[in-house]
């Protein structure tokens, strides 16, 4: 394997076609995701650091004699490594392989671009390139084929290119995946996840045999096409990006002659600060917002600067209720609701309604929503809202809902999905207030998660029937009568989300959700670029955590004992491990606890890191807690005998 080519000899031409004129091409809308994903990563000083000018994104509507020149400018500038990406559809014309631009047609194929002419330039017109990589995202299309572009393999008699690698998305007489409504393509997705995330326990540069065996991999395991690579003089060493994944091997400390005295704290935990007692409340609100932790104590809200793990600001409740929503905090009354700022203590704005109270169920930068109830009934008055900057008025719902059933974006627009006094669904325009009734099955019930509607319906065998929806109106479902594994009977959906008259703010933009059926077994369902994949979980009651790309499940073993499991997206064979492991970030898990304890008394907590890629845990050390730990990306707090303790975990 050879470093990392040099940045000023190299270029990259990135040609993405997603949208073609001739009816019997459907449109590939992941090309563009691909290109503009592929140019943030080649410029990124992590993984390339090429300069902005040396990658070439080609127009999407360009021409044959456009695309080639780009490559015949590129060829002539690169002395190093010269890449040639192409994502869009093919089409197989004897022994060549058209690849079809903006305007091409297949009932014209000469209106595709030849691939033997890219050879041509790599070869023929002596690019001075050390290292020159093809690499073709595409195949034909039949209008059959919706979701599937498809086209066979035809470079492998085109690869005598010195010092080449040439990777395509699929073999011969095979189909490519790109699946409608996805940022990316299957077999770039691939590829760009390496780029991103790295490859554990893999070299320092991630040269193009390693790419290769790794996506394949990731293909095999999701059903999906095999890429194939054909390679000339040594093609497969050349390196596309450093390794995000890689580590430097650990030194070994020199010998000591002398006892070591034992380390009077956790090995892999730092103190910082002092001890703060406070009588943190059992079951109360608790959290971190940046640099920030919050907990709810017996007689209000106190917050803790990580950093220094002195106190940053203290308030008194004062006979409110306190609840979190967002990164704010609420204190509510039968008279008003107070925002407040986890981060500073300090008051955003305070609401008082025409009824009994309300209570805020979302906030974002711009618009805080609340729910405001009245006490005596029982029942929700109104929905508003207000401007998250000061409270002023935004919009008021007066519809007679009930119940929530969690967020959801489309369009660039987010929805809260509700069940009005006869059961029917409801989605709510977070920006305008505007209301619109779901065109759902008769007797549906619905969920949110992440950008999607669920709705379950009875069917004709005394099941249900599981759908989902994209469109804001639920007039049009994407995927019908769904069928999930394992589970039988009529199915319900766990978690929906607590009556308005709860004081307890929803918990949005869940990704997943969780089934019930009948005999009380459970599973957890998310969408992917793909379709759909769903996990069975060990009882209802299982936790749920997400990753990139990655699913949690925080459950038991046949002997009781909490274990942790985690499953790709895709369904990928994951692993499990021991002890319940919690969010924190997009690939660290922990393994502090988060209820309390029965008893209140503090007991032993092994406290750990696992890396939710690979499986590795690595031991922090051992505290004394009776649980509610809070955590940030590098901190983590412990109430104690002695006090909320803040300790560093990693720089």
């Amino acid at each position: 394997m050879t470093g990392l080519p040099a940045a000023e000899g190299s270029r990259v031409v990135l040609i993405g076609v997603p949208v073609y004129s001739d009816e019997v091409l459907t449109d590939v809308p992941g090309a563009a995701g691909n290109v503009a994903r592929l140019r943030r990563l080649f410029t990124d000083p992590e993984v390339w650091g090429l300069p902005e000018e040396h990658v070439v994104g080609v127009d999407e509507r360009a021409g044959i004699g456009e695309v080639l020149g780009r490559i015949h400018e590129a060829a002539n500038e690169a002395t190093d490594a010269l890449v040639v990406y192409f994502a869009g559809h093919g089409l197989a014309d004897r022994d060549d392989l058209r690849l079809m631009l903006a305007e091409s047609a297949p009932s014209r194929r000469w209106t595709g671009l030849a691939y033997r002419d890219i050879r041509n330039l790599l070869l023929d017109h002596g690019s001075r390139a050390r290292w020159k990589i093809v690499i073709l995202d595409c195949c034909f299309a039949g209008a059959a084929f919706d979701g599937t572009l498809s086209g066979p393999d035809q470079v492998r008699d085109l690869t005598a290119i010195r010092g080449s690698f040439v990777l395509t998305a699929c073999g011969e007489n095979e189909f490519a995946w790109a699946p409608p409504g996805e940022e990316h393509t299957a077999f770039s997705g691939e590829l760009i996840r390496l780029l991103d995330e790295g490859v554990e326990g893999g070299p320092e540069f991630l040269d193009l045999d390693t790419i290769y065996d790794r996506a394949a991999a990731g293909m095999r395991e999701i059903n999906g096409p095999v890429p194939q690579r054909r390679t000339h003089d040594a093609g497969g060493k050349a390196v596309l990006g450093r390794n995000r994944a890689w580590r430097p091997p650990q030194a070994q400390p020199p010998p000591v002659s002398r006892p070591v005295e034992p380390a009077a704290l956790p090995s892999g935990l730092r103190r910082e600060g002092p001890s703060v007692y406070v009588d943190v409340k059992p079951g109360g609100c608790h959290g971190v917002v940046d640099e920030t932790a919050f907990y709810e104590t017996e007689r209000g809200m106190v917050g803790i600067d990580l950093n220094s793990g002195h106190i940053a600001w203290m308030r008194e409740r004062r006979g409110a209720e306190a609840a979190v929503v967002g990164a704010r905090i609420q204190f509510v009354t039968e008279e008003s609701t107070t925002v407040f700022s986890a981060r500073t203590g300090a008051d955003v704005f305070t609401w008082s309604g025409e009824h009994d109270g309300g209570v805020a169920v979302y906030d974002s930068p711009e618009v805080t929503v609340l729910a405001e109830m009245s006490a005596a009934e029982g029942v929700l008055r109104q929905i508003h809202g207000l401007s998250s900057r000061d409270g002023s008025p935004l919009w008021t719902c007066d519809e007679d809902l009930r119940s929530w059933r969690g967020f959801f974006d489309h369009a660039g627009t987010t929805y809260l999905v509700a069940e009005d006094a006869e059961g029917n669904m409801s989605t709510l325009d977070i920006a305008t207030g505007d209301l619109h009734r779901l065109d759902l099955p008769p007797g549906a019930d619905a969920a949110a998660a992440w950008g999607l509607v669920w709705a379950l319906a009875p069917n004709d065998n005394g099941g249900s029937g599981l759908s989902w929806w994209t469109a804001a109106d639920g007039t049009t479902p994407r995927v019908a009568d769904l069928r999930v594994e394992d589970l039988t009977g009529e199915l319900r959906f766990r978690e929906l989300g607590p009556e308005f008259d709860d004081f307890t703010p929803l918990v949005s933009f869940r990704p997943y959700v969780v089934l019930v059926d009948d005999g009380g077994r459970a599973a957890a369902l998310w969408s992917h670029r793909l379709g759909f994949q769903s996990m069975p979980l060990g009882s209802a009651d299982d936790v749920v955590e997400v990753y990139d790309r990655r699913f949690a499940v925080l459950t038991a073993d046949e002997r009781g004992r909490p274990v942790t499991r985690v499953q790709h997206e895709w369904g990928r064979t994951g692993f499990t491990v021991e002890r319940h492991f919690r969010r924190v970030d997009r690939g660290t898990a922990i393994s502090a606890p988060k209820a309390w304890t029965s008893d209140g008394r503090a007991a032993p907590a092994r406290i750990a890191l696992l890396d939710v890629r690979t499986g590795g845990v690595t031991e922090l050390g051992t505290v004394q807690t009776p649980g509610m730990c809070a955590w940030s990306d590098t901190h983590l707090v412990t109430p104690t005998a002695e006090g909320l303790q803040v300790w560093r975990f990693r720089e």
